[in-house]
């Protein structure tokens, strides 16, 4: 069930940016699609590297919880 819910989190970041583009909401999605479309390498640079870490570190803190919860996953 952890590792599920921690595969969710890059679709609800992605789906996300495409409904604040189709409905054109002031989200990170329409900035992020017109960075791209300026050619804005540093604001394109920081949003991608923002959402990866945040990937990064959801994933981290669901394999913590992952091996804190089940009593078979050893951490040495």
């Amino acid at each position: 069930m952890i590792s599920v819910l921690a595969l969710e989190i890059p679709k609800i970041i992605n789906q996300s940016a495409l409904v604040g583009i189709v409905m054109l909401l002031p989200t990170l999605g329409p900035i992020y699609l017109r960075a791209l479309l300026s050619q804005d390498v540093y604001l394109s640079g920081t949003i991608l590297l923002i959402t990866t870490v945040m990937l990064m570190v959801s994933n981290l803190i669901a394999d913590i919880v992952l091996a804190w919860v089940d009593p078979r996953i050893t951490l040495s």
